[in-house]
């Protein structure tokens, strides 16, 4: 009986593992993304998290990718607290972009500027796996959301328009998030 039921489990604990593996590596532009006349916010259809676009110049060009089925507070998400918008995309590229939007100065959805000063509405950092590697910082272009980011659960997607890196880079590309957390405080215009 014991032998049975240690069977049992061990079939059952690798049939789930099985499932839980995922293809992460189809072409992201294949999916689609919630954008153009949407709100922006939906249930999840797609990625958890998505990241897809490229860097020009700088230490960096070439292709910025990634995404996960599942998103989790502290390692990949979005955040609402004390009216600030946090994103968390981990790229297959062993980086971690983070940008947050302040909306207790601006409404979502919207487009904001990225100026590179502590007190910038939009600020975004992008720090990499290896303890050499110098993160960079955007000190120009924009962050576009498309939706108000209040519920948690909510999908929101948007873009990097052309943000300027401290090497000399220009990343483009667009995202989506799922929001893990929020008090409901992010100032919203819908």
């Amino acid at each position: 009986m014991i032998k049975n039921n240690f069977y049992v489990v061990v079939c059952l604990s690798l049939s789930l593992a099985l499932i839980g593996c995922v293809d992460d590596t189809s072409d992201a532009s294949d999916r689609s993304s919630n954008q153009g006349g949407n709100s922006g916010s939906s249930l999840p259809s797609g990625p958890a998290y998505e990241v897809n676009g490229t860097v020009t110049d700088g230490s960096r060009a070439g292709p910025v990718q990634g995404s996960a089925e599942m998103s989790v507070a502290g390692q990949n998400y979005g955040q609402v607290v004390d009216g600030i918008f946090t994103v968390r995309l981990y790229s297959f590229e062993n980086g971690l972009i983070v940008f947050t939007v302040d909306t207790n100065q601006v409404t979502a959805p919207g487009s904001y500027t990225i100026d590179g000063s502590p007190n910038s509405i939009g600020i975004f950092n992008w720090a990499f796996e290896s303890n050499t590697s110098v993160p960079l910082r955007g000190t120009g272009g924009t962050i576009t959301i498309n939706a108000c980011p209040n519920d948690t659960g909510a999908h929101v997607t948007g873009r990097f328009n052309d943000v300027a890196l401290t090497d000399s880079g220009r990343f483009s590309g667009t995202f989506a998030a799922t929001v893990v957390e929020s008090d409901g405080s992010a100032q919203c215009t819908s």
